[in-house]
């Protein structure tokens, strides 16, 4: 294979790897921003509940006391996860997956260049979480989706993969191509 080739080839892999990313990233840190923000109303809207009992005075204390406990779970969701944090951490590697897309679309990279990406992206993989592997794989299947490629091409996920991919990898060892399943 002519060197011209294989670097074209190289680079349309990194490229595919960094829009990946990008999706990867933009997807985790919509996660965390939902879950945020819903912790920030249940934690408003109960704490509000809560002393708008303590207020009223009818002696209940029961709804005051379940308030109370969801005003705590919310905020430990939040507290423990670092939801926020997670958020713009996320944000920040995408932003950075997307230098690496732009250098990469730019006519004629050259080999050197080429090596630079590569280390800069491997850079920002060292920082990384770890890597969801069921959602790394939907991300994939809906840029594959995005290019025109053939189904054939997609990874097999099932339901319940797909409905647990934001919180845990369930099963990951089970995708295969679908031409192979």
């Amino acid at each position: 294979m002519p060197k011209a080739e294989n670097l074209s080839q190289e680079i349309c892999g990194m490229l595919f790897d960094a829009r990946r990313s990008i999706r990867y990233h933009t997807r985790r840190r919509l996660f965390f921003d939902r879950i945020s923000k819903w912790s920030d109303a249940i934690t408003a809207i109960s704490g509000s509940g809560t002393i708008i009992s303590i207020l009223s005075n009818t002696g209940a204390q029961t709804p005051t006391t379940i308030l109370a406990a969801i005003t705590a779970i919310a905020s430990v969701i939040n507290l423990v996860f670092d939801t926020k944090g997670n958020a713009r951490a996320h944000h920040d590697f995408a932003r950075q997956f997307i230098q690496i897309e732009k250098e990469l679309v730019k006519k004629n990279v050259t080999e050197e260049e080429l090596e630079k990406l590569t280390a800069q992206r491997l850079d920002i993989e060292a920082e990384e979480p770890p890597v969801l592997r069921v959602l790394d794989s939907m991300c994939h299947n809906e840029l594959l989706k995005a290019m025109g490629y053939e189904e054939t091409e997609f990874l097999k996920i099932s339901l319940p993969q797909s409905f647990l991919s934001p919180f845990i990898d369930f099963f990951p060892s089970y995708i295969k191509k679908i031409s192979n399943a």
